[in-house]
């Protein structure tokens, strides 16, 4: 789900269509929060 998700917002958008160009940085989780497990950070870096 996370590599979709990834993918949606590489792509712009998650539905068909041409890219849209929006100029915002999509953080899915902030990283640094010491609540996440080391093993989950890893994977998203």
């Amino acid at each position: 789900m996370v590599a979709l998700l990834k993918d949606q917002i590489r792509k712009g958008r998650s539905t068909l269509g041409p890219k849209l160009d929006n100029g915002k940085n999509v953080n899915i989780i902030y990283l640094k929060d010491k609540r996440l497990p080391a093993f989950v950070c890893d994977r998203l870096e």
